[in-house]
């Protein structure tokens, strides 16, 4: 049920290293790519076989001490939107969602309006729904059991507000948009109704669960399992992200 970080996200640091610019601070900027790119390795990592600790906490902390407000400010224009991205997720997978989100306003903010649709931009975009996800997935896990009243506030509305704000990020998309920003869309999407029909299922009351799956049917647009093979059918067979639903008994 946990959100991951998976290629799509490498794949952005990697891309941003071609293009990077040879100023002073820019080559320190690097190594946080360089290093981001470890963390995002390691959480891939600790997924799969989530055995013992997960080192890319440690990473995911350093970069948040390097990348402050101040070091932020300080780099080429060109950057700011990806140091940005960078910081919004370290954050986002050490828990601090608040903070997450205020770093992906961030973000968006210094994104010129031409890279709305870059891989960047599009992410930057969609965090806000990850990061919402995440938050419900927590607080989920802290309940010894989930009520209707449980679920009505705040699962419906929040997943509801999630899902929205994914699918509102992904229509930033256009034609120099990525295709694997696309798959990596429809894999977080899978996700999404997974953690919510999760919830839906954890409810003991016959008659309640059965009105919290009609809520949450009806937000959605189809039954959930339903939804749930439409966004995996999206993604290629063979793709990674395809494997991984399958490996999660996704089909």
């Amino acid at each position: 049920m946990q959100s991951r970080i998976i290629q799509f996200v490498t794949g952005t640091a990697l891309a941003m290293l071609l293009a990077v610019v040879t100023a002073c601070g820019t080559i320190q900027y690097r190594d946080v790519q360089g290093e981001f790119v470890d963390a995002v390795a390691a959480d891939n990592a600790w997924a799969v076989s989530p055995l013992g600790g997960n080192a890319s906490e440690g990473l995911y902390s350093s970069i948040l001490v390097q990348l402050t407000d101040d070091y932020i400010a300080k780099l080429d224009d060109r950057l700011e939107p990806n140091a940005w991205l960078l910081r919004a997720v370290s954050e986002w997978r050490l828990g601090e969602f608040s903070n997450a989100r205020s770093s992906a306003k961030k973000g968006r903010d210094k994104l010129p309006d031409n890279q709305r649709g870059s891989r960047d931009g599009v992410m930057l975009a969609m965090l806000d729904g990850l990061i919402i996800d995440s938050d419900l997935l927590a607080r989920y896990r802290q309940l010894s059991d989930v009520t209707l009243a449980d679920y009505q506030d705040p699962f419906s509305s929040d997943f509801d507000t999630a899902l929205k704000a994914l699918d509102n990020g992904f229509a930033q998309a256009g034609p120099a948009t990525p295709p694997e920003v696309g798959w990596y869309y429809h894999y977080h999407r899978w996700r999404l109704i997974q953690n919510w029909r999760t919830v839906v299922n954890s409810i003991e009351d016959d008659g309640d669960r059965a009105t919290a799956k009609s809520d949450a049917e009806g937000k959605v647009g189809l039954k959930l399992r339903n939804a749930m093979d439409a966004e995996r059918n999206k993604i290629p067979e063979g793709h990674p992200l395809r494997e991984l639903i399958k490996a999660e008994g996704g089909g």
